[in-house]
């Protein structure tokens, strides 16, 4: 679990947010992963 859900889940009225909150991470590692992969791509069809 990331920073910020670590942080909320010692408040108990954000604990209806967590599912959200971890599905919302997992949703920005998976969307930088595939940042990295593009600019990879990127760098490598410009250097044609």
């Amino acid at each position: 679990m990331g920073l910020i859900a670590d942080l909320l889940k010692e408040i108990p009225s954000t604990a209806r947010y967590k599912a959200e909150l971890e599905a919302m991470e997992k949703e920005n590692v998976s969307l930088k992963a595939q940042i990295a992969v593009l600019r990879s791509e990127n760098e490598n069809l410009l250097s044609y």
